[in-house]
């Protein structure tokens, strides 16, 4: 492995190790929108500052990161989308990963989570989804479409018994698929390993 993708606290510290460890690494601070008081205007000037300290590094690739559609409302959806144009960057966000998420999406916006995220613009080639779980076969087709990509994390989905992402599915209709790990357990290392696991339960 030469490249990772990191979405979520003390992004200037991961960049910085990366950057010793010689790797690559598409990165991006985790934002959140859970309360009404969230200042919109404070998150888009920390975003876009990270992205100006690393822009131009020969291996850190800047990114924005929505942390997930149960953590942040449609107005920082918007907003950090329109800066990731505005700028040419990534977009990360977690999509997808579990049964109450999808529920909990559609009750609050009449849609799936990835149809959520597709009316608000945000399913394009810009978009980095993490998991993409419940997900059906429509919404593989837009994600192929859109040239959007998908992180495979198997052991997160074990760990949470929160089913397998259909990979096989998603490889057929052309969606860009990474493998990934679960940042909370500190075994990226153990990615592949983690995939032939998922793999015996599927």
């Amino acid at each position: 492995m030469t490249t990772l993708c990191d979405m979520y606290f003390y992004e200037d510290e991961v960049a910085a190790v990366v950057d010793e460890l010689g790797m690559r690494g598409v990165l991006a601070n985790a934002h959140f929108d859970v309360t009404a008081g969230t200042d919109t205007d404070g998150a888009l000037g920390e975003a876009e500052q990270f992205v100006a300290r690393w822009r131009g590094h020969p291996r850190i690739v800047p990114a924005l990161g929505p942390h997930a559609p149960y953590s942040v409302g449609p107005e920082l959806y918007r907003a950090l989308h329109a800066l990731a144009e505005r700028l040419d960057v990534l977009v990360v966000t977690h999509l997808a990963e579990t049964q109450g998420e999808d529920r909990d999406i559609r009750r609050r916006y009449g849609r799936s989570p990835i149809r959520h995220l597709a009316n608000l613009g945000l399913v394009d080639s810009r978009l980095v989804a993490a998991y993409c779980v419940w997900i059906d076969g429509e919404e593989i087709d837009l994600l192929a479409a859109a040239r959007a990509g998908v992180v495979h994390n198997p052991r997160s989905n074990l760990k949470l018994a929160s089913d397998v992402a259909p990979i096989p599915d998603m490889l057929r209709a052309g969606v860009l698929v990474g493998l990934g790990t679960w940042r909370r357990e500190q075994q990226r290392s153990q990615s592949t390993r983690g995939n032939s696991d998922g793999g015996a339960h599927s």
